[in-house]
């Protein structure tokens, strides 16, 4: 029998679907290792059917992807935001989660990715939105489910769509717009708006 190696490390895969967007959300560029990236429909809905163990914890999931409006069926593809990390094969948990999970998702996607949406949302129509996180890795080449986040979200009439003259406008507006604002009123006109986007 061999023993594991004591520094065998996990690779953790973060994937965001995206919903309400169209292809040129390529042009936003995003920072500590994101990517926006997209598949042809058949490509999702191929990783959904390969990761079933994961699709059966959240049940039916093409119903779901159309549900939350992860595709795009006039452009036929589907985008999302990607990432990941490593776990130590030890684990040490908080709240029952490793601690590189509760890092990263601390310190990258909510004070990070999610303000990022937030702010492009604010910067022009369009209910641009993640609905659907996932953290999975594999254990004896099988895809396992580590944590996940969904949330059903108002689904725009129109895709959220940037358009070539606004590309430095909207990088600035997200760099340089510190969240949460330090003006009482204005955070809390903020949070309203964020708010008046969920069902």
């Amino acid at each position: 029998m061999v023993s594991p190696k004591k520094n065998a490390k996990t690779k953790i895969n973060f994937i965001a679907l995206l919903s309400n967007v169209d292809s040129s959300i390529f042009k936003v560029k995003l920072n500590h290792g994101f990517k926006i990236e997209n598949a042809e429909s058949e490509l999702i809905f191929k990783f959904e059917d390969r990761v079933y163990s994961i699709a059966s914890a959240i049940s039916h999931a093409i119903k779901m992807l159309q549900d939350y409006k992860c595709y795009n069926s006039d452009e036929t593809k589907a985008y999302c935001i990607t990432n990941y990390f490593y776990l130590e094969r030890d684990l040490k948990t908080i709240r029952g989660r490793p601690i590189e999970l509760f890092d990263f998702s601390q310190s990258l996607v909510n004070s990070y990715l999610k303000p990022t949406i937030q702010l492009m949302r604010l910067f022009r129509e369009g209910n641009i939105c993640m609905p659907l996180q996932y953290f999975w890795y594999l254990k004896n080449n099988k895809p396992k489910v580590l944590a996940r986040d969904q949330k059903l979200s108002y689904v725009s009439p129109e895709p959220y769509k940037i358009e070539d003259l606004e590309l430095d406008e909207i990088h600035s507006f997200i760099s340089f717009t510190e969240l949460p604002f330090k003006e009482k009123s204005l955070q809390l006109a903020f949070d309203s708006f964020n708010l008046s986007y969920l069902l």
